[in-house]
């Protein structure tokens, strides 16, 4: 996963507001705040300024793309480190038992990571931010202790500050509540019981809330603030919440705002969701897995598709936040659908289907970047095709599948009384391979489909360089700047002499 993370940050496109906040945060550098340059007056950008300022300070030593976008590129090696780390393992048994599971994960994060988190914009920090927060609550939940607690409160007020799709991490609080209010009272009785018993547990995990405001305020008055915020909400872009739609008529747009990539990122988190709780409403827990820990994934997703709606844009670069949580659902999803999990082939089956689906719709959609990163993109003003249509042919097989579940369901009831037994079955040779080639791909079609997707991404990533190696292309630009060419499209462009 780093190595393709390495790999990516190099060849792999940019995100569309890369020179908008660049060019923000070297504005900086001179007005002491962080400006919106561009649309906004100058208006301040805090409270979400603070993680902008990091690239000002990196502008003084280079302005090349591969520089200044370390800090996203390690930001997803730290994610993917505590999702294989500390979450997996907090997961249960199954998590780190099966290789399919962690393969799974590893795909999908990568599928997650590559078309939203490429860039300056503050999703990479955020998604960090909301699994360091998650990853916290679990120790203050699993020790009974405050100070995980507390850390918990401080870097989720940071990656609140970072964004507002901060609120992610929000919901990681909240879903953690109630047990760590009941360690909290535990610990309070234990030391008196009285006023100032709880004051003094309180008082820190409160001032690791609220340290925050010091940093968001350190150079900004309350006046400025409320103007800034005014005036923004006045000009716009401004939606509502009832207007959350739009996010996702972006999501399913032909354009680069619904390409192949960012569709079937979200998509998977979707299905890795929807079938994650239906096991677990279903069956109370799902075998091999910690109760607690996947139902509170299932929660924080939940409540942070929710809270999206509040943002007051609707863009789908948003969705870069999830890259961690979906890591984790593909792996509970991976766990749920497995045949020790779910011993019914019909579901099995019927899961693979839908993932197959959901890919299909994916690749209805162009394989299209923003501005120059499109440039010389196989498929990327059109479906991809190779004399059929793969979005068709995906789907053909996922309805396929499904007549497959539709047998089993009416011949599972007649093998045996056990639905693991299939000694009946098996008297048929000539159904061996058939059978063991369905449970395969049954058995871990998310992993098989989210490594397609991550392979065609690179691939593709690869093939535009090749395609404009005659002019400009992202993957040129990069690579050239470690050999300290650093002024990118401006060698490519042409200027008329006698305009």
């Amino acid at each position: 996963v780093i190595g393709a993370l390495i790999i990516w940050h190099f060849i792999g496109p940019n995100t569309s507001d890369d020179g908008y906040l660049l060019t923000m945060s070297r504005v900086a550098q001179n007005s002491e705040y962080t400006a919106n340059y561009f649309r906004w007056f100058g208006a301040p950008e805090a409270p979400f300024g603070w993680y902008y300022e990091v690239f000002g300070l990196m502008s003084h030593i280079s302005l090349a793309s591969p520089w200044v976008r370390i800090p996203a590129l390690l930001c997803g090696i730290a994610s993917w480190l505590i999702v294989s780390h500390e979450v997996l393992p907090r997961l249960g048994r199954a998590a780190i038992s099966r290789p399919v599971v962690g393969w799974t994960a590893a795909f999908v994060f990568l599928a997650s990571w590559f078309p939203f988190d490429n860039g300056l914009r503050p999703e990479p920090i955020i998604a960090l931010g909301a699994l360091l927060t998650w990853c916290s609550v679990e120790r203050a939940i699993a020790t009974g202790r405050i100070l995980p607690a507390a850390i918990a409160c401080l870097i989720g007020a940071f990656s609140l500050a970072a964004g507002p799709t901060g609120l992610l991490a929000v919901a990681a609080l909240i879903a953690g509540a109630r047990p760590i209010i009941l360690a909290l009272i535990k610990r309070a009785r234990a030391i008196g019981g009285g006023f100032w018993s709880y004051a003094a547990l309180l008082a820190p995990v409160l001032a690791s809330g609220t340290f925050v405001i010091f940093v968001v305020f350190s150079n900004l008055t309350l006046r400025a603030f409320s103007d800034s915020s005014k005036m923004k909400t006045a000009l716009g872009p401004s939606a509502h919440w009832y207007n959350e739609i739009d996010r996702y008529s972006s999501l399913f747009a032909f354009s680069a705002d619904g390409s192949i990539a960012r569709r079937f990122a979200v998509l998977a988190m979707i299905l890795g969701m929807v079938v994650s709780a239906a096991v677990l409403i279903r069956k109370s827990r799902i075998p091999g897995t910690a109760v607690g820990p996947a139902r509170r994934i299932v929660g924080i997703t939940f409540a942070s598709l929710v809270f999206l709606m509040f943002t007051p844009t609707k863009w789908t670069h948003h969705f870069g936040v999830f890259a961690g949580l979906a890591a984790a659902l593909a792996a509970i999803a991976a766990i749920a659908a497995s045949n020790k999990a779910m011993h019914s082939r019909r579901n099995r089956t019927l899961f693979a289907a839908l993932v197959l689906f959901i890919a299909g719709l994916a690749f209805t959609a162009p394989n299209s970047y923003y501005y120059a990163s499109a440039w010389g993109m196989p498929w990327g003003v059109g479906q991809v095709s190779f004399g059929f249509s793969v979005s068709n042919a995906l789907l053909y097989v996922s309805l396929l599948l499904l007549l497959v579940a539709l047998w089993f369901h009416f011949r599972e009831p007649f093998t045996g009384t056990d639905p693991q037994d299939t000694t009946l079955e098996e008297a048929d040779t000539g159904q061996r391979w058939y059978r063991r080639a369905i449970d395969s791909v049954a058995g871990a079609p998310l992993a098989y489909v989210a490594a397609a997707v991550v392979i065609f991404e690179l691939v593709t990533a690869g093939f535009a360089a090749v395609n404009q190696s005659s002019s400009f292309s992202v993957p040129r630009s990069n690579i050239e700047a470690l050999a300290g060419k650093q002024c990118g499209m401006a060698d490519k462009v042409w200027v008329e002499r006698n305009p």
